[in-house]
């Protein structure tokens, strides 16, 4: 098994996040319970999906523009998780959080939290779609 301890990107937007300190993607299906009454044992179909991602990043006017004019605009944008050379996960996400810290003398971080719209892609594989969605 190989491991990788390549930096990881994301891209928001089209825009190329420089410095990202962290990423973490949320992604689950919680299943749906269909039991029918009578039965004796419980049963499910698959739920509906649901991704979000928090994201910590270093201040740089580019990166910091394209997140806030999106939360201020309610707008939707694309995203790209790249981890390694070429383990992708992508979607459309808006963004729904924007908290950033400072100190007197010190980096200025922000921590940014994107809820996911639609079907994620994993790898070039998207995921299932309802029948109602396009």
């Amino acid at each position: 098994m190989a491991y990788t301890a390549a930096v990881s990107t994301f891209t928001y937007n089209s825009v190329v996040i420089d410095a990202v300190g962290s990423c973490a993607l949320s992604y689950s299906r919680a299943p749906l319970e269909v039991t029918q009454i009578g039965s004796a044992n419980t049963h499910f179909i698959s739920g509906i999906a649901n991704a979000a991602i928090s994201l910590e990043i270093y201040y740089n006017l580019t990166n910091h523009a394209a997140f806030t004019t999106a939360m201020l605009s309610g707008g939707i944008n694309t995203f790209v998780v790249t981890l390694g050379t070429s383990d992708t996960i992508s979607g459309s996400c808006y963004v729904v959080g924007y908290d950033f810290v400072t100190g007197a003398s010190d980096i200025v971080r922000a921590s940014i939290s994107l809820q996911v719209d639609g079907a994620v892609t994993i790898n070039s594989v998207a995921a299932a779609a309802g029948s109602n969605e396009s």
